[in-house]
């Protein structure tokens, strides 16, 4: 930006260089206009090769931050990277934990299924189990009563089975048909006690059978309960064991995800800073440019007022001849006996000096005395004076609208006044002036914040503080 502001101040300064040579030529002046042209044009070959050197210092600064720039973009894009492969490793975990986690319920399923056959089975072996005690108990109930009825016929046979017996009925009988009855009464009782004995040898046997078929329906079913119970408790771990591994992986998913994010949010940035420090760096090798290209300019110009310089000379030589020839050795002077009156109502501002600029935002110099007064203020003629040149905005740039008046010789020394940032200039270049003189008009045309009056004050050419002649 200052290259541009430096190319805007110098040709505001060649357009006035140009006024006043082309002034000093056409009306024959003195070489001495032609040597303040060639000073200034020293003095802005010298601000030109400050602002290149400027310039290049900005150049160095954009490109160090386009390569800071680079690196940090080149690094978040490894973090992208980086986090992408992350994610990608935890989505193929995650696959690889729900493939796992669906053979797991799978399996789940099967044993559940299992547990269910096996719990029927179980409930199947219990009825069997009851099935069985049942008979148990029936065959011991049975044995009981065998061994019961059994006793009872042992006591009758041992009672009544011996030959006094059948000798009782010989005798007891009263007839031999109540004889023969008696004595198969008592064959018959031997027979029963026999057939007795078998029943409840019979009964124990299905008695030790019932009970073993218990037994073994118990065991049974103690050992499908058990299988059913460890194969829920393998698989109830298992299903555990697969969710928390999800419920892991996920998360890590989730982590990944907002790395991936955190990152490419950095990448955007890093991108953003890169496209900006390019930017500056193609803006500063542009004014780079445009210094060095009005630098040479300058060094054209200087050139060319050389010449004009050295031509002048020898023209005011001859002419200087040629007055002392017929005698005529005056010089003039137009500067009021009083001295120098202020060119406004106001009271001096911003002084003459080095000072931060408040438009262009750095520290040059400031080659004038401000003076803040309303736009529309009356400007003055400071003394008796001839009008140099009146520029408007668009030749003089950052001056605005800007009249010179020469007051010719004072002390010695040549005094030129110039008044700039006009709203209006009422004068013209060749016309003589009164001291208090209304010249033109305060405004705030150019490079200016506001309403003042910029005076500039010129001794021989060379810029001085304006308030050395204002006190």
């Amino acid at each position: 930006m200052r290259a541009k502001v430096s190319v805007i101040a110098i040709l505001t300064t060649l357009a006035l260089w140009a006024g006043q040579v082309g002034s000093a030529v056409g009306e024959g002046s003195s070489s001495d206009d032609l040597k303040k042209a060639q000073e200034k044009v020293k003095s802005a070959i010298v601000s030109a090769k400050a602002d290149i050197t400027e310039t290049k210092k900005e150049v160095s600064t954009a490109a160090g931050k386009v390569k800071t720039a680079t690196s940090e973009v080149k690094t978040a894009t490894g973090e992208v990277k980086s986090a992408a492969t992350k994610l990608a490793e935890s989505k193929s975990a995650l696959k690889l934990a729900r493939a796992k986690l669906a053979n797991l319920q799978e399996k789940l399923a099967t044993a559940q299924t299992q547990k269910a056959e096996q719990d029927a089975a179980l409930v199947d072996a219990q009825a069997q189990l009851e099935v069985a005690n049942a008979q148990l108990q029936a065959a011991i109930e049975d044995v009981a009563r065998q061994q019961t009825l059994l006793g009872v016929a042992a006591r009758t046979v041992f009672q009544q089975h011996t030959d006094l017996t059948r000798l009782t009925f010989a005798f007891t009988s009263q007839d031999a048909s109540e004889l023969s009855n008696q004595l198969q009464w008592s064959d018959t009782i031997f027979s029963s006690t026999t057939a007795q004995l078998e029943r409840l040898e019979l009964a124990r046997e299905n008695q030790v059978r019932a009970q073993a078929d218990a037994d073994a329906a118990a065991v049974a079913a103690a050992a499908q309960a058990q299988a059913a119970a460890e194969k829920l408790t393998e698989v109830e771990g298992l299903t555990a064991q697969a969710a928390e591994q999800q419920a892991q992986v996920e998360a890590l998913v989730a982590e990944n995800k907002k790395l991936k994010k955190a990152a490419e949010k950095e990448l955007a940035a890093a991108d953003k800073t890169l496209k900006k420090a390019k930017n500056s760096l193609a803006s500063a090798e542009d004014e780079l440019e445009a210094s060095k290209a009005q630098y040479d300019a300058l060094q054209e110009q200087e050139k060319k007022i050389q010449k004009e310089l050295e031509e002048a000379i020898a023209k005011e030589a001859a002419e200087a001849a040629a007055k002392a020839k017929e005698g005529n050795t005056e010089e003039w002077s137009t500067a009021s006996s009083t001295g120098f009156i202020y060119p406004v109502n106001a009271k001096p501002g911003s002084p003459f000096g080095m000072r931060y600029h408040p438009i262009l935002h750095y520290t040059r110099m400031h080659w004038g005395q401000d003076f803040g007064a309303k736009c529309g203020a009356p400007l003055y003629a400071m003394a008796d004076g001839k009008v140099v040149q009146t520029i408007p905005t668009s030749k003089s740039h950052g001056l605005g609208n800007w009249t010179t008046i020469n007051y010719g010789k004072v002390n010695g020394k040549n005094i030129i006044s110039g008044y700039a940032h006009q709203s209006k200039i009422i004068v013209k270049p060749g016309q003589f002036v009164k001291q208090g003189e209304v010249v033109g008009y305060v405004g705030t045309t150019g490079l200016s914040t506001g309403c003042h009056l910029h005076l500039q004050i010129y001794e021989n050419g060379n810029r001085v503080n304006p308030m050395k002649y204002l006190k």
